[in-house]
């Protein structure tokens, strides 16, 4: 039986050992967990919602694996993902999906947006080194990221 996102990351936190941890995760490892841990830590992608608390109302009648199927759209929140959609849209499509998800899995996307998961021993550093090269720490702490100058909008006048 295949495990959702939510519990995979539960049950690996409850492991005792950090090898058992990286063991499960590598042992349940998707491309939907490698998003889901790449927008929740990637100090390269920038996450264009709002901090805080989601205004939505999950469905518990909602099975297991919503979120893997949902973690497709992820890239709409990310800077580069979708560059021509207006915040407002994109800030209801989130909300649109946290209602397609069971209490468990909108608790996990809602701290994912706030780069953080609600998993203790669930760190970038044992993700990284369960899926080395996933989250390009070494790079980030060689790195500086400059962020680049506002755009101008509207006319220039002569």
């Amino acid at each position: 039986m295949r495990l959702g996102i939510a519990q995979i990351l539960k049950e690996a936190d409850s492991l005792p050992t950090r090898q058992s941890k990286i063991d499960f995760l590598r042992e349940h490892s998707s491309n939907q967990l490698i998003d889901c841990l790449r927008f929740a830590y990637d100090p390269f992608l920038k996450v264009l919602l709002p901090p805080g608390k989601v205004p939505y109302k999950c469905d518990d009648t909602i099975d297991d694996m919503a979120l893997f199927r949902e973690s497709r759209r992820l890239y709409l929140f990310v800077e580069g993902g979708h560059p021509n959609l207006k915040q407002s849209k994109r800030e209801g499509l989130f909300i649109q999906m946290m209602q397609y998800l069971n209490k468990e899995e909108g608790a996990l996307l809602e701290a994912m947006k706030d780069r953080r998961l609600p998993y203790e021993t669930i760190t970038p550093d044992l993700v990284n080194e369960a899926f080395p090269g996933i989250l390009s720490l070494e790079l980030a702490a060689e790195t500086k990221v400059e962020e680049a100058p506002p755009v101008k909008k509207g006319k220039d006048k002569k």
